[in-house]
């Protein structure tokens, strides 16, 4: 009925629609959930820009790996390449990224996306239907997705088959145990990238799941959010199989990996018995006021909790001495920050602003905080962040 709804919805676009009477808002970036709760909140944010490459992300569906009696999660990291414009009456490509799947498919600045796998986007009785979360749910594996497209030149609507550009760093490897116990139903495996020299950081898709049946190897595979990475930082792969809370099997040594460089491929993690260890536990334990403030600064600016490996990396810098100003300036510089700002300087810059100092930066405060930003260029953003809390501290 919803698929129904959304497209009966689409008759009043042929009818009514007019350049002058689009109520514009930027579009939303969020993940993807599932299809039984579709509805979106009318009240979600109407003021967030996606970034030239961000639409598309990989659906994270299900496939059967026979091999291993596996069920692999991660899927890739697909992208159209546009910025977009939501209104009532679909998404209206505000640029196109050269180069991108976008371009690729003769989509132009301009041209209106209506439908996504048969559903509407856009805004619809006032609810946000987010473009690229229903490129993530449509996806194949493959990469491709439908969309129904009215070109901004001869106003024809087109049924268009597009196809994603996949930039994401795939990992792929295998894991092996030499134990001849039963590995309990139900248990899980476990393999994660982690960024060495900043562990107090998550890799963006450098984590997966798999169920866990006797048969060896077990293959994986990942797909890196490329945002994550930065060229001369190290990363390590470590793995684990966890069943009832407990971590039965663990890497000696995590293995020392450089995704910065490309895909990686033919990866073989040999796990050893880890004993009884707690695979969760809390973090208060001799550390309650630092948790406690980690936690929080984690869900205000990440809108999420810190897991494991960031908190406890948190924990040791604290325990060796290192300011706490450290710990809100990583997170507002970090990649995580900026995407979900809006993907572009001038939208992170706002909500720098509006997340530290509640309030908007004034026109002349955008330009300075703009220039130095693009004087400093990404890899100078952790300065001009750290700049911008010590004055907002002052004052």
């Amino acid at each position: 009925m919803k698929r129904i709804g959304r497209a009966l919805a689409l008759l009043g676009f042929f009818v009514a629609w007019s350049p002058i009477s689009l109520n514009t808002a930027r579009a939303q970036f969020g993940y993807p959930a599932a299809d039984a709760g579709r509805t979106r909140d009318p009240a979600a944010p109407t003021t967030y820009a996606a970034p030239p490459s961000s639409f598309g992300w990989g659906v994270a569906a299900p496939s059967t790996v026979p091999s291993g009696g596996t069920i692999n999660t991660a899927s890739p990291d697909w992208r159209l390449g546009v910025t977009v414009d939501n209104t009532p009456s679909g998404v209206v490509l505000r640029t196109v990224q050269a180069g991108s799947a976008a371009e690729r498919a003769g989509l132009e600045a301009g041209d209106i996306i209506l439908t996504v796998g048969g559903y509407q986007v856009g805004y619809v009785d006032g609810k946000l239907f987010d473009i690229g979360e229903e490129i993530r749910r449509r996806v194949d594996g493959q990469g491709r997705v439908r969309m129904l497209v009215q070109d901004v030149r001869t106003t024809k609507v087109n049924l268009m088959d597009v196809g994603l550009q996949n930039t994401s760093v795939a990992v792929r490897g295998d894991v092996v145990w030499r134990d001849p116990r039963v590995i309990p139903a139900g248990a899980i495996l476990q393999v994660r990238v982690d960024n060495v020299t900043r562990p107090y950081q998550a890799v963006n898709g450098g984590s997966v799941s798999v169920s866990v049946l006797q048969n060896q190897p077990i293959p994986f595979e990942m797909y890196i959010d490329p945002a994550y990475l930065v060229a001369g930082e190290r990363y390590q792969i470590q793995a684990s199989i966890v069943s009832a809370g407990q971590v039965l099997y663990a890497t000696p040594q995590p293995l020392a990996i450089d995704p910065t460089r490309g895909p990686i491929s033919g990866l073989r993690l040999e796990l050893a018995p880890a004993g009884v260890v707690t695979a969760g536990g809390t973090y208060t334990t001799g550390y309650p006021p630092n948790s406690q403030l980690i936690t929080s600064y984690y869900q205000k600016y990440l809108s999420r909790v810190p897991n494991q490996a960031e908190m406890t990396a948190w924990l040791e810098y604290f325990a060796r001495g290192k300011s706490v100003d450290d710990l809100p300036v990583t997170l507002l510089s970090s990649a995580e920050f900026y995407e979900r700002s809006g993907g572009t300087d001038a939208r992170f810059i706002e909500q720098m602003f509006l997340s530290v100092v509640q309030r908007r930066p004034s026109n002349e405060e955008m330009t300075r905080w703009l220039q130095q930003l693009q004087r400093l260029g990404p890899q100078g953003r952790n300065q001009a962040v750290r700049d911008f809390w010590m004055s907002a501290n002052r004052k």
